[in-house]
């Protein structure tokens, strides 16, 4: 076994204990999955209450349209970053339906990477992920067969 297999086999060791690995890695990946849904709920949450509060300030602070939408800007890349995550999640469990671990494992590196990007976004807005979070990425890297290539070849 490669070292990078070892390493992934542990993480997924480590994942499946952080979410219960009672109804096994599928019920691992269920749970997992929808932990990160409540995960872009919660974040949905915190940018929609971010951009209420400081909408005003923002509006008064900007001299020019553009600049008002430049101080906007991090909390659409949020926005973008939640549909993303909420449409690969909801793709990610239609594939864990249709096909299993094996068709998850596929899709998984995607999935990975739109958390990824929203966590990022979310950061770069001010706004903390939840912790579980973590626990979700944890188990997506380790469910990966590879890295997300979007249909590349």
């Amino acid at each position: 076994m490669s070292e990078s297999r070892l390493v992934k086999s542990c993480l997924v060791v480590l994942a499946l204990a952080a979410v219960g690995c009672g109804h096994g890695a599928e019920g691992a990946a269920r749970t997992t999955l929808a932990t990160g849904a409540r995960v872009v709920v919660e974040l949905d949450r915190a940018n929609a209450a971010r951009m209420a509060e400081t909408r005003a300030a923002d509006l008064e602070a900007a001299e020019t349209r553009e600049a008002f939408d430049a101080t906007r800007a991090p909390y659409w890349r949020v926005e973008e970053a939640i549909r993303a995550a909420d449409g690969i999640l909801r793709a990610s469990e239609a594939v864990l339906d249709a096909t299993g671990m094996e068709g998850l494992r596929a899709i998984a590196g995607c999935t990975l990477q739109a958390i990824g990007h929203l966590v990022d976004a979310a950061e770069a807005a001010g706004i903390r992920a939840p912790p579980e979070v973590q626990t979700v990425l944890g188990f997506l890297a380790a469910t990966a067969d590879d890295e997300c290539t979007r249909g590349e070849s």
